[in-house]
C-alpha cells in the first residue's frame, strides 16, 4: 500500500469512529435500527395459519399482524367451518370479507408500523398468501355424533382448493426451514393438501416434508386430523375412523382447552384507544387462537424455544404424550404466568399504528454479560461453587430505565429445589449451584423491564448444569 492510500485508510477509520463515538454520546439510539440488527429467531420458521375466522380469530389475526415482522408468515388459509357457523347466512363469504377487511386496515398503517421496525410486509403481499380453503365438517371437539360422519367425507378427489393447490406450494418450495403450522381452525384444507402431495410424490419427499412439520393445534375441531393423530386416544370423543397408515409430523403441539383463557383477556377500550384503524376492528371475541404464535414472540425476546416444548413461554408449555412426537399443554397457570407481559406489549404496538417512535415505547433488549442475543445461556459448574449473573450490556432503544430480575424457573427444569439468588433484582448477582443438583438442570430466568408506559419485558434464560 503507497503512503497516501494508507494515509487515506486511516482517516476514514479515524472519521468512522468519530461517527461512532457521535452516535453513542449525541443521540437516543434508533429502535428502527436496533431491531432490524436484532437476531430473530422465530424468523428459522416458516409460519403457516389454517383459521375458521369465527369470533376470535379475526382478532388474533390483528395482533399477529402487529408482529408481521417478526414472524415469517407463509400462508393464510381461510376455511369453512360448522357446525355453529352453518346457521350464519352466507357465512364463508362473511368469513373470508372479515380477512379481507383486517388487510385493508393493515394497508393504512403498514408504513406507520415501519417508522418502528423493518420488515413488515406489504398488504399486498399477505393478501397474496391469503386462500380460500374448502369444506366443513359436523364433528367438532367434544361433539358426539356417534360415527354418523366419516373420515373420507372431507378428504379426496373433488376436494381440493385454492387454499389446498397454496399450501402444495409452500411444501415444494427449496427451504429447509421448519414450517410451523397453527390450527386456528379446522385442518380439511391441510389434510387434503397433503393428501394431494401424497399423490405427486415419492414415499422418501413426503416423509422430508413430514420432518419439517410443526403443529400447533388450537382443539382438534374436526374428524379429518385423524390423518396424523389418533384423536381417540388424546380425547376420546371423536369415534375415529380412519384406517391407514398415519403420516406423522416432527412434533405435534396440543392445546385441546388451556386456549379458552384468551378469550377475554385483554382490555378491549385500551386497544381502542392505543389504535389506529386496525386496532379498532378488534372485538369482543377474545383471542383464543393467539397462543398458537405467541411462543415465535417470546423466542424473540429470550424466553422460549420451539424446539424445547417443556421450557415453556408467552405460548403456553408443553409435556410429552405417549403418542409418538405429541406433547400436550401441561398446566394453564403456564399460559396466565406471562399475560401481563404479553398484553403490555399489544398495547405498545397497538401505539405503532398512528405515532412516530419518539412517542411511544418499545422492547428492551436484554443481555447476560453483553450478550444480547435471544439464544438461552448455557453453564456448568461444580456442585456449591458459587456462579456470577451478570446482565451487563442490557440497553433500551428509548432511553427508558430499567429493572432486572432474576429467579429460579422450576417448572421446566428437573431440578425442583429451593435455590437462592442474591440481590435478585440487581444487574449483578450470584448464586450457589446446589449440593444435590446432580445430574439435572436448572433454569434461571432473567426479565429486564422498562419504565415506558405500558412497561415492556425481555428475557434471557440461563441453563445450569453441574461439571461433569
Amino acid at each position: 500500500m503507497n503512503n497516501f492510500a494508507h494515509t487515506l485508510d486511516r482517516l476514514l477509520f479515524l472519521l468512522m469512529f468519530l461517527s461512532g463515538l457521535c452516535l453513542i454520546g449525541c443521540q437516543k439510539p434508533s429502535g428502527s435500527v436496533e431491531l432490524s440488527k436484532a437476531k430473530l429467531p422465530a424468523k428459522d420458521y416458516r409460519y403457516v395459519i389454517c383459521t375458521d375466522m369465527t369470533h376470535d380469530d379475526d382478532n388474533s389475526l390483528i395482533r399477529l399482524l402487529h408482529y408481521a415482522n417478526e414472524i415469517d408468515i407463509e400462508a393464510i388459509i381461510v376455511t369453512e367451518q360448522g357446525p355453529e357457523t352453518w346457521k350464519i347466512e352466507d357465512w364463508p363469504n362473511k368469513m373470508w370479507n372479515r380477512a379481507q377487511d383486517i388487510l385493508d386496515k393493515y394497508e393504512l398503517v403498514e408504513d406507520n408500523l415501519r417508522k418502528h421496525a423493518d420488515g413488515f410486509p406489504s398488504a399486498g403481499y399477505f393478501r397474496s398468501i391469503t386462500k380460500r380453503g374448502m369444506g366443513s365438517a359436523e364433528r367438532m371437539s367434544g361433539s358426539s355424533d356417534e360415527g354418523a360422519e366419516h373420515f373420507w367425507d372431507y378428504v379426496g378427489e373433488g376436494r381440493d382448493s385454492d387454499g389446498s393447490r397454496f399450501l402444495q406450494e409452500v411444501f415444494d418450495r427449496e427451504d429447509e426451514r421448519p414450517i410451523y403450522v397453527a390450527f386456528w381452525g379446522g385442518p380439511i384444507t391441510f389434510v387434503q393438501a397433503t393428501w394431494r402431495y401424497e399423490q405427486s410424490h415419492t414415499a422418501g419427499e413426503v416423509q422430508a416434508l413430514m420432518d419439517k412439520l410443526i403443529f400447533h393445534c388450537i382443539s382438534f375441531q374436526d374428524i379429518t386430523f385423524e390423518y396424523f393423530i389418533d384423536l381417540d386416544s388424546i380425547c376420546g370423543r371423536f369415534y375415529g375412523d380412519y384406517s391407514g397408515e398415519r403420516l406423522v409430523p416432527s412434533v405435534s403441539l396440543i392445546d385441546t382447552d388451556h386456549f379458552w383463557k384468551y378469550i377475554g383477556a385483554t382490555d378491549v377500550p385500551t386497544i381502542h384507544a392505543n389504535s389506529g384503524v386496525l386496532g379498532d376492528l378488534y372485538d369482543e371475541g377474545g383471542e383464543g387462537d393467539t397462543p398458537a404464535f405467541l411462543n415465535l414472540i417470546s423466542m424473540n425476546l429470550g424466553l422460549s424455544d420451539i424446539s424445547q416444548p417443556t421450557w415453556g413461554g408467552w405460548g403456553d408449555r408443553f409435556i410429552p404424550h405417549t403418542l409418538p412426537n405429541v406433547w400436550e399443554a401441561d398446566d394453564p397457570n403456564e399460559l396466565m404466568r406471562w399475560l401481563e407481559a404479553a398484553n403490555n406489549s399489544f398495547y405498545a404496538r397497538c401505539k405503532w399504528e398512528t405515532l412516530d417512535f419518539a412517542q411511544v415505547n418499545h422492547d428492551p433488549v436484554a443481555a447476560f454479560e453483553g450478550d444480547t442475543s435471544p439464544d438461552a445461556v448455557f453453564l456448568t459448574g461444580s456442585l456449591g461453587e458459587e456462579v456470577s449473573l451478570s446482565a451487563l450490556g442490557s440497553t433500551d432503544p428509548d432511553g427508558d430505565a430499567l429493572t432486572y430480575s432474576w429467579w429460579h424457573y422450576p417448572v421446566p427444569g428437573s431440578y425442583q429445589g429451593e435455590v437462592a439468588i442474591m440481590s435478585n433484582q440487581s444487574e449483578s448477582t450470584t448464586l450457589m449451584l446446589p449440593q444435590d443438583l446432580g445430574d439435572r438442570q436448572l433454569h434461571i430466568v432473567l426479565e429486564v423491564l422498562d419504565d415506558g408506559h405500558p412497561s415492556l419485558r425481555s428475557y434471557k434464560r440461563v441453563v445450569l448444569s453441574a461439571k461433569d
